[in-house]
């Protein structure tokens, strides 16, 4: 399964989550709500707020600290 990352440019939870995913060699796909407007708008549609959102297929795991607990599981 590929992990999902919804993120925006400047945003250190963003960037932190990613590494975590590297560091535990996990592969992801990320989507820059920066530069994908249909993305950006699910996100609001979905009532998101905040970036980062990861999800792992459908399941949706939360932010940067939930991916954290997650994974160590």
């Amino acid at each position: 399964m590929i992990y999902t990352i919804y993120t925006q440019n400047l945003c250190g939870y963003c960037d932190a989550a990613k590494l975590l995913m590297k560091e535990c060699s996990i592969p992801y796909n990320e989507i820059s709500l920066d530069k994908d407007q249909d993305a950006k708008n699910l996100m609001k549609e979905k009532g998101f707020k905040t970036v980062p959102q990861i999800f792992d297929g459908e399941l949706h795991i939360g932010g940067y600290t939930e991916l954290r607990t997650f994974l160590t599981k």
